[in-house]
């Protein structure tokens, strides 16, 4: 006699035909698909070799227990991460928590006391999945969640100088809130929801990798954005001009007191009208920074205040040319004579000897 177990397991099962071939057999193979609470299972089976050629889950990504070196590489995805891994200059090892389950059906979520949608991720199997990583105690213990302190470029910093840190990622609607009895800290990358903590572990092993020696120079760290405190400033390359936009002068000019000078007055601009609250706090811990430039700013002004006066009083001087006839070292002086006089009485209007 079939159970209602049984029964209700038969009528979740769907058999689906795949409409296309596998290289190697003229046969169509099935993608068997079935439920189990709510989790979502699929399999690729050959008929005509009578075995399975995928199988996959919502929980298991046909991931076994720990991963080598190499094979996380592939998992973290980008490129400077990638590299680091196979390098062996920062070692990361995934480990599938729902191996530790402890129940018949494997399954490591269930529904939350006190009612309300989703499912929740079990504390024991966690637990036990983290007593089998060598030396966890000395370990910095995080958990992905949005809940926790918002992530940033000076936390970044920190974690980087650490030996051993173990990510422990969420799903569906959490974890029990027991599993914070045994972590130091939780992490949110932003104020929005992802279906998973796969995601924020991997920005946070990225942003994390790029700043270990070794990994990348020192030189393409310096000056990006947030490293001192301020988004990074606009770079350009070849073409020198494009559809009829060109670089600024100043990076062409090879005068790199006055490139370093513009990229922060980019950066500074940048970061007042996209990240204003970056811009205060930066801000007040550089006062130095305004109170130099407003004096360089009163010099400027002053120097192209006595330039327009000297044009004006050369201008005056060359149209009443006929009333003074003279030329040569007296003229010469003349004009020696303008600029002191300019200097010392600072009369706006042009300087010229009365006959």
């Amino acid at each position: 006699m079939v159970s209602k177990t049984n029964r209700k397991l038969e009528r979740e099962r769907r058999h689906i035909r795949v409409r296309r071939k596998i290289s190697g057999t003229s046969e169509c193979p099935r993608l068997c698909v079935y439920r189990s609470n709510s989790n979502i299972y699929a399999q690729i089976i050959d008929d005509v070799k009578g075995e399975t050629i995928v199988s996959a889950s919502t929980l298991d990504k046909a991931v076994k227990t720990k991963k080598s070196n190499k094979e996380a590489a592939k998992e973290v995805g980008t490129l400077i991460a990638k590299r680091a891994i196979e390098k062996k200059i920062i070692e990361v090892n995934i480990i599938n928590f729902r191996d530790f389950s402890t129940n018949k059906h494997s399954t490591v979520d269930d529904y939350a006391y006190g009612g309300g949608a989703g499912m929740l991720i079990s504390v024991e199997p966690i637990h036990l999945a983290m007593k089998t990583i060598p030396n966890i105690d000395k370990a910095y213990k995080i958990l992905t969640s949005p809940s926790g302190n918002v992530y940033n470029q000076n936390k970044a910093e920190k974690l980087s100088k650490l030996d051993h840190i173990v990510f422990v990622c969420g799903h569906y609607e959490g974890i029990d809130n027991r599993i914070l009895a045994y972590l130091d800290e939780e992490i949110s990358i932003g104020d929005y929801v992802l279906t998973g903590g796969e995601i924020p572990a991997c920005a946070i092993i990225d942003s994390i990798a790029r700043l270990v020696p070794g990994v990348i120079s020192d030189e393409s760290i310096v000056g990006e954005s947030f490293t001192m405190g301020l988004l990074e400033y606009p770079q350009y390359t070849r073409p020198e001009i494009w559809e009829g936009e060109r670089v600024p002068e100043v990076l062409l000019s090879g005068d790199h007191a006055k490139v370093e000078e513009w990229r922060l007055e980019k950066s500074l601009a940048k970061t007042k009208e996209v990240r204003p609250e970056l811009y205060e706090s930066w801000a007040e811990s550089h006062q130095e920074y305004f109170v130099k430039k407003a004096k360089k700013e009163e010099r400027l002004r002053r120097k192209l205040q006595k330039e327009a006066r000297k044009k004006a009083a050369e201008e005056h001087f060359w149209k009443n040319n006929e009333k003074y006839p003279w030329k040569g070292k007296k003229h010469l002086l003349l004009y020696g004579l303008y600029d002191k006089l300019l200097t010392l009485q600072k009369w706006d209007g042009p300087l010229l000897p009365r006959y």
